[in-house]
């Protein structure tokens, strides 16, 4: 049974072995079903269910305490606890979510300038599907919420083989009913001090929204909100630390780490977005960020994926390298964006 696990996760016998012996829940949690995950998408959806996340997958019993290099006891710190969030439809995941997910973060603006040293990497991460899009809904063909979530949970496992980034371990998969940055934020902060607090222990959640050049265009839209007043407000609140905070003002303090794609902005663009009147404070105090991607995996996109698996005579577009081994996979295996 071990090893028809093992084989399952991609794992050698010794490998699962030793996770199985640190994490037994864990198997749990990859082996939940397809029905499974629709009850988590359910409890998020339901207005009478106080269930604003739902954690589907983790890779460690106390997510999201950082775990000690040993990966068995949990460090403790009082600094802020930095959480990197991948949010995104997962449509499928490719090769430019895992670069995301493993960046490092980014420098603000003004150290970057400066010639500064590459800040730190996150030490915990999140993979978020939000069931609720703004721009996306699901179209005829398109994999199921939780097929995706299925697809997102074997991402999460190609993060913990990244041994050279020392948080890679540190990962959750998780699903919510909201459809802006600005909610999302909100939601995430109330849900880890209402069911983490134990893991926190002294660390306030400082949260990194992980995005690329097209979605930082639509954060600082005002269409996306009900006036631009309200969009002030909101962003206003997203940002907001302790240390900017006036009289009263309360704040999730949370941050943006923008990665340039290679089909979006060019350099024009983007120097005229980060130097708009809404945008220009937010990146002089830190909280909006730039960097970069490998350019290779900055130039893959889950559109590209889709279009080559359903024109598979365009040879041009090889599909399978934009993804992860297990996701293209998981792909094959289930059929996916064939109809």
């Amino acid at each position: 049974m071990g090893t028809a696990l093992a084989r399952f996760q991609g794992l050698s016998l010794s490998q699962f072995e030793r996770r199985q012996d640190q994490h037994t829940f864990l198997v749990l949690l990859y082996m939940a079903s397809i029905e499974q995950i629709h009850a988590c998408i359910d409890r998020v959806r339901d207005p009478g269910v106080a269930s604003d996340i739902e954690v589907v997958w983790k890779s460690h019993e106390d997510w999201p305490a950082p775990l000690s290099t040993d990966q068995r006891t949990p460090l403790r710190s009082t600094s802020p606890l930095h959480i990197s969030v991948l949010d995104s439809s997962f449509n499928p995941p490719t090769l430019a979510h895992l670069a995301l997910a493993l960046s490092p973060r980014p420098l603000p603006f003004h150290q970057v300038a400066s010639g500064a040293q590459q800040d730190a990497s996150y030490e915990v991460h999140l993979l978020l599907l939000s069931v609720t899009n703004v721009e996306k809904s699901l179209k005829p063909g398109d994999p199921s919420f939780p097929e995706r979530v299925k697809m997102m949970i074997e991402l999460a496992h190609e993060m913990e083989l990244h041994t050279n980034h020392p948080s890679s371990g540190n990962v959750a998969v998780a699903v919510i009913d909201e459809a802006t940055f600005v909610g999302k934020s909100a939601k995430l902060l109330r849900y880890l001090k209402v069911h983490h607090t134990p893991q926190l222990g002294q660390r306030s959640p400082l949260l990194t929204f992980l995005i690329g050049t097209d979605t930082i265009t639509r954060f600082f839209s005002p269409r996306y909100y009900t006036s631009a007043e309200a969009m002030n407000t909101s962003i206003r609140r997203f940002f907001l630390t302790p240390a900017t905070a006036k009289d009263g003002e309360e704040g999730d303090g949370s941050q943006i780490a923008c990665a340039r794609r290679s089909s979006n902005l060019s350099d024009e663009e983007e120097e005229e977005l980060l130097q708009s009147p809404e945008v220009r404070p937010y990146v002089e105090a830190g909280g909006v960020r730039m960097m970069d991607i490998p350019s290779d995996q900055a130039a893959m996109s889950s559109t590209l994926v889709r279009e080559g698996i359903r024109n598979p005579q365009d040879k041009a577009t090889s599909w399978e390298k934009m993804c992860a081994r297990p996701v293209a996979e998981y792909i094959k295996v289930h059929h996916l964006y064939c109809k």
